[in-house]
């Protein structure tokens, strides 16, 4: 039954609840100035959806049902800060050993945390983050 739940958790942030919900955003908003909020949303439900799911099903795994509030939580403020480095390597980053193209979002006319908050911001926002606390 705990590999069920596992799987189902992957099954539900994979689909239109999560991650194909969060990409539809995406692609709808390119050209487009989101604020803080719809870009929060849109990487909820894209990036922080599968790593939630990630975390969550091993949970479940570890027979760990307990701890899956703590989880959720803890992997919910993981994805955030996972999508803010991401938006800030993509400005700041170096190629060589990202070992990917920088500056992708900014020819694509995405918005970023960095577009919205500006670098300092978007970094003391990872800090936040990484601490548990929620800006958005």
């Amino acid at each position: 039954m705990l590999y069920i739940k596992a799987v189902n958790e992957i099954v539900k942030a994979s689909g239109s609840r999560g991650m194909v919900a969060g990409q539809a955003i995406d692609i709808k908003s390119e050209n487009k100035q989101l604020n803080l909020e719809e870009l929060y949303t849109m990487h909820k439900l894209k990036t922080g959806a599968l790593i939630e799911a990630a975390c969550v099903a091993a949970t479940y795994i570890s027979n760990r049902e307990d701890r899956i509030l703590d989880i959720r939580e803890f992997s919910k403020h993981l994805g955030v800060a996972f999508q803010i480095v991401d938006d800030i390597l993509d400005f700041i980053g170096d190629e060589k050993k990202l070992g990917k193209t920088v500056g992708k979002d900014k020819e694509a006319n995405k918005a970023t945390y960095v577009t919205i908050l500006g670098l300092e911001e978007a970094k003391k926002s990872t800090r936040a983050y990484t601490k548990g606390n929620s800006i958005s």
